[in-house]
């Protein structure tokens, strides 16, 4: 069996999880048999940001909205038209809602046009590699990006499975969030 452990955006660029490390390490001592690996979504993200725009948009970028936009919910909404399928998706209601707070909505809107390009990269990385099980860890903005990626790898391959685990799976908010996807 091959196992990925993904990190999503929008955990810290210049540190990968610590946590998939040391659970893919943990994997691997207990359970021989079982071919884990790791995939660090913000690190990748960020270098498709680079990338993508001929270097645009920087690391500096990815932080402003890793930490700026965390409590108004902009990295989940970044992701949200790759997860629905719709890059305009709830485009109006977000502007309503930032003009509210003040909030420049230019560097959000950007990436969301770069985000459903890197969660089918994404996917196809993961299925090159022939993954039968994907754990998503998520906490904060974690959830949609995860979410996001696994419908797509759903949408090529049926049969694997998805795990998602994390402070967002906490309590009532995993309870709403299986009820949902």
């Amino acid at each position: 069996m091959r196992l990925c452990l993904a990190a999503m955006p929008w955990l810290a660029v210049d540190t990968p999880s610590l946590a998939l490390g040391i659970l893919r390490r943990r994997v691997n001592e207990a359970c021989p048999t079982i071919e884990a690996s790791e995939y660090h979504g913000g690190i990748r993200w960020a270098e498709h940001l680079l990338r993508t725009t001929g270097g645009e948009l920087t690391p500096n970028d990815y932080y402003r909205i890793a930490d700026k936009g965390l409590g108004y919910g902009l990295g989940d909404w970044v992701f949200a038209g790759a997860l629905y399928g719709d890059e305009r998706w709830r485009l109006a209601e977000l502007r309503d809602h930032a003009k509210q707070w003040d909030l420049d909505l230019g560097l959000a809107e950007r990436m969301r046009e770069l985000a459903g390009r890197f969660v089918a990269d994404a996917a196809a990385d993961l299925l090159a590699r022939d993954v039968d099980v994907v754990g998503f860890t998520t906490t904060f903005m974690q959830t949609v990006p995860s979410l996001a990626l696994a419908r797509e790898l759903k949408r090529h391959k049926p049969t694997v499975r998805i795990v998602l685990g994390g402070a967002n799976c906490d309590g009532p908010m995993g309870a709403v969030l299986h009820r949902h996807h």
